[in-house]
């Protein structure tokens, strides 16, 4: 963990009027909606330090992407945080939705990406940071399907998706569902594609993961996060 602590230290010199924090065992994530059915997402890594990216440490961050893209958009997501398992190095975010939409999940999915960009160039002026050796994986929490009628129907079209009739954000969305995660390289994000990204960022994969709570009638949930390696 020393490398984490070593990035995280020079990020916190570097932007240090960013709010940084660390947790042990486990990383808390709020959704900022007060009024939003679902709320709080908690993840676990037991017997390992979350060090946590406060969401205002990349939120406004407009003056280096729409000010200066046309492509690159100024999305946030809820949290994001450093750990680690097995040694190597867990960069996760997580986005909160309350209902399993597609549009939601596919905006999710946009502010995962252009965070993860965002938070890239910042850790790029960080000693010791080698986006190579870590593993990157966006989490979208949120309720399950409301009933299932709901789930039948996600299903039948989670069927459809070979013969190419399902819409992408609905494609999305149903490959989260039953197969709870994907792995992309970035290159490759239809939103990032027109980016004349390095090579090493082209080729970096991600991991997009689904996790819902057990009932419509839940505001949290708990993700261990071995479970998604």
């Amino acid at each position: 963990m020393q490398k984490n602590m070593d990035v995280f230290n020079s990020f916190k010199i570097i932007f240090d009027k960013c709010p940084v924090s660390i947790s042990n065992n486990e990383w808390q994530v709020n959704e900022s909606n007060q009024h939003a059915s679902f709320k709080t997402l908690i993840v676990q890594n037991i017997g390992n330090d979350f060090y946590n990216l406060g969401n205002a440490t990349y939120k406004d961050m407009d003056c280096i992407t729409n000010k200066r893209s046309s492509i690159l958009e100024d999305k946030d997501c809820d949290g994001a945080a450093l750990t680690e398992i097995d040694g190597k190095t867990i960069f996760i975010l997580s986005e909160l939705k309350s209902s399993l939409d597609s549009c939601d999940i596919l905006n999710a999915y946009k502010q995962i990406v252009f965070t993860f960009l965002k938070l890239h160039m910042m850790f790029s002026l960080c000693q010791d940071y080698d986006i190579s050796d870590w593993n990157v994986i966006g989490v979208i929490a949120c309720l399950p399907p409301k009933d299932e009628n709901q789930k039948t129907n996600l299903f039948l079209e989670y069927l459809n998706i070979e013969e190419g009739t399902v819409k992408p954000d609905v494609k999305l969305l149903v490959r989260l569902l039953f197969e709870s995660k994907i792995v992309v390289d970035l290159g490759s994000v239809p939103f990032v594609k027109r980016l004349s990204l390095n090579d090493q960022l082209k080729r970096l994969k991600i991991s997009i993961c689904l996790k819902t709570a057990d009932s419509v009638g839940d505001s949290s949930t708990i993700l261990e996060l071995s479970q998604l390696m």
